[in-house]
């Protein structure tokens, strides 16, 4: 990451505070707005919040391998290896979807509207596509959960005679 200072006001103190307010972060453990509050003296509502907690979230995934997800009006949590992984699925999946929504937009772009070297990059656009869609399709059918198996009744039939 750079060390490049363009002006601002840096995030690392207020990071720290958080850091220091809570050394050990335990996977499912919420934090309330009014808790982070309380330790960074920003209002919620307020953009330097905002930095300050996303500079703070992206320093616990990257260097304590901890996820915090944001929970709307309420705080935020950190996720559970379930919950990670639900999550990252669900971003997999619209990321691959949006490509494919910008791959089909390209492909109806009007050629004759096009220069010699626009044509090309279409054309390696709507190659690149097919091969990336194509994979990205066989890799969520991998990775998509199993379907849940009809439930067997646990009851017996009592024979009656």
């Amino acid at each position: 990451m750079s060390k490049l200072f363009l002006g601002g006001v840096p995030t690392a103190p207020d990071v720290k505070k958080l850091r220091t307010a809570f050394p050990e972060i335990a996977e499912g453990t919420d934090f309330t707005h009014e808790q982070i509050e309380a330790v960074i003296g920003l209002s919620p509502k307020s953009n330097r919040y905002r930095c300050v907690t996303l500079a703070w979230r992206k320093e616990m995934l990257n260097s304590h391998n901890i996820e915090i997800a944001a929970i709307p009006t309420i705080g935020f949590r950190a996720l559970t290896g379930v919950e990670r992984l639900d999550t990252n699925i669900k971003g997999f999946k619209q990321g691959t979807r949006k490509q494919g929504k910008s791959i089909r937009r390209v492909t109806m772009v009007r050629a004759e509207t096009l220069t010699q070297i626009e044509q090309s990059k279409q054309l390696h656009v709507m190659r690149l596509g097919a091969a990336v869609l194509s994979q990205a399709s066989a890799m969520m059918k991998e990775i998509e959960p199993p379907k849940p198996k009809q439930q067997v009744s646990l009851q017996r039939e009592i024979p009656t005679s």
